[in-house]
């Protein structure tokens, strides 16, 4: 049977080079005698022009306890066979009796295509199962079964394992459709020598709720669970499944997959134990490259698919599993809050890493323009300070002057991702100007605040004026103040800073204390998140 299959395959002289358990005995490839499998495979090498790639002197490609033998056979055709550099059998440990078979081309190469490109790679060994092209020669192998798609039903695959998607309805015509589908597969497949294993079959089937508005949508609402037979045997319907590491419920709300990953937290958290304690072992700086590079990636796996969006029982429940590492890590009591934890760490919530993977997959996947996008050119940016003068680096400046031409508060907003900053400047306890203006909603409220001190130091080096500035942020004046400071950003405010030294103050004021001035500033800042964007400051970066 097996040799008329290969016999179709070579019709067409494409069949160049074959590899395999022919189970044929004779004494052209090492066996004393010859059967009746070993005169027909002998028949078809003379007819097809094949030679054989076996060295007998290398000893036998099967041994067992019971025997030993020489049924795994290498052909090619004698039309390539000056590609032929070397055979060999590998008896490095192959988990079976056969032993490993190396062919060795001249110019081997084999080309496929992935999801992005088409990809040329040169083959100088054979391919036992398990090695890097044993997925694309089965992938050759299977390709035909995925042209089954139609308007009835969608196939989709990884290696050997398939996934059906079929909508219909009603209850009566999807029972009809995947089971019309599924016979046809079976047939299929068996014209392949593979067949579909119904025990490992399962059907999750999403329903929608019994309301008209969803049944004129054509949603599907069922009275019992629908019943579905491949060749006549049934196969089981369940709430949910597992697929490639995925666990996909009747709801599509990933609650299972969710609650699964504590039980993976603890299994990935065991190597902690063994290099990290309370009061001894690894760094936390060692434990967070760990976590980052190990223990997060496989929590977050297939976020692209389940990460696009969170109840707040959900959340919780992601606290709780990233709140395990993050103690290992950062080897604090298991009273401290998650936050805290995530803060002091340096570590987002993995809700919002599972977020972020979502929609990088959706802008990169299927090119979704529904985010806004940020010009790489208003972008923060580290610099390096070292040649940069230590009196710019270290400023001092006076938190008052003596006789100053204007008083200016300065203050930031930020009310439901809006972001404002305004400068209001006064002359003799009059207000005498102010401006404001809102910024991208990627900008911090901390932000806004520098953004706004560096305009009123601006604004009076421009005119060369004496000002004396006042801020509610107490952080910003301190930020001006450190000497290693990375932020280009921050190091332009101090730039300017440095440049007014002398005709500027710069005082912290307490805010909500009654201070006209500030209350006023504060009025502002909130009134400009209801303008435009008109004052684009740069994506903010930890310094």
């Amino acid at each position: 049977m097996i040799i008329l299959e290969i016999s179709d395959i070579g019709k067409d002289n494409s069949c160049n080079l074959l590899i395999g358990d022919f189970n044929a005995r004779s004494q052209i490839w090492g066996y004393g005698f010859e059967d009746h499998r070993g005169r027909v495979l002998s028949e078809f090498l003379t007819l097809n022009n094949f030679s054989i790639c076996n060295r007998t002197d290398l000893g036998p490609t099967f041994n067992s306890s019971t025997g030993h033998g020489f049924p795994d056979l290498s052909l090619i055709s004698t039309a390539h066979q000056h590609l032929l550099d070397a055979w060999w059998i590998d008896n490095s440990d192959s988990l079976s009796d056969h032993k490993l078979i190396c062919v060795q081309l001249a110019d081997g190469q084999v080309s496929y295509v992935n999801a992005l490109d088409f990809i040329t790679v040169e083959v100088y060994q054979g391919c036992p199962q398990g090695s890097v092209l044993a997925p694309h020669i089965w992938n050759f192998y299977f390709n035909e079964i995925l042209y089954l798609s139609n308007d009835h039903g969608y196939l989709q695959a990884y290696a050997d394992d398939l996934v059906l998607l079929v909508v219909a309805d009603s209850r009566k015509k999807l029972e009809t459709e995947v089971s019309s589908f599924l016979d046809d597969l079976s047939d299929n497949l068996k014209v392949l020598n593979l067949e579909v294993a119904s025990e490992k079959t399962l059907v999750v089937v999403f329903r929608g709720t019994q309301n008209k508005n969803k049944q004129k949508k054509g949603v599907a609402t069922f009275k019992r669970t629908p019943i579905f037979k491949i060749k006549g045997r049934t196969i089981r319907t369940v709430d949910s499944l597992k697929y490639l590491g995925i666990y996909i419920d009747n709801q599509l709300n990933w609650n299972e997959h969710i609650s699964n990953l504590k039980i993976k937290i603890y299994n990935l958290i065991q190597n902690f134990h063994s290099v990290s304690g309370p009061n001894w072992g690894a760094g936390v700086s060692l434990l967070k490259h760990w976590y980052l590079s190990v223990i997060q990636p496989a929590l977050l796996f297939g976020a692209a698919v389940w990460g696009s969006s969170f109840t707040k029982q959900q959340i919780l429940s992601l606290f709780s599993v990233q709140k395990v590492a993050l103690i290992k890590i950062s080897k604090c009591y298991r009273t401290c809050p998650t936050n805290a934890l995530n803060v002091f760490l340096g570590l987002p919530p993995l809700h919002v890493v599972a977020r972020s993977l979502f929609i990088k997959f959706q802008i990169w996947y299927d090119r979704s323009n529904e985010y806004d996008f940020i010009n790489v050119d208003h972008l923060d940016h580290f610099i390096k300070i070292n040649h940069i003068n230590l009196n710019k680096r270290i400023i001092t400046f006076p938190p008052l002057i003596k006789n100053p031409d204007f008083d200016i508060y300065t203050d930031g907003s930020g009310i439901d991702g809006n972001v404002g900053a305004t400068v209001c400047i006064f002359k003799n306890n009059i207000l005498s100007q102010s401006f404001q203006f809102k910024l991208s909603n990627y900008n911090s409220v901390f932000q806004a605040e520098l953004a706004a001190i560096n305009f009123a130091v601006g604004w009076a080096l421009e005119g060369g004026f004496k000002v004396n500035i006042y801020t509610d942020s107490y952080f910003s004046i301190q930020v001006l103040k450190k000497s290693d400071v990375k932020s280009g950003f921050i190091n332009d405010i101090k730039s300017n800073v440095f440049r007014a030294l002398g005709s500027v103050g710069l005082s912290w004021v307490k805010a909500q204390a009654g201070i006209p001035g500030n209350k006023l500033a504060d009025q502002f800042a909130k009134s400009a998140l209801r303008k435009e964007i008109s004052w684009i400051s740069l994506l903010p970066i930890v310094f």
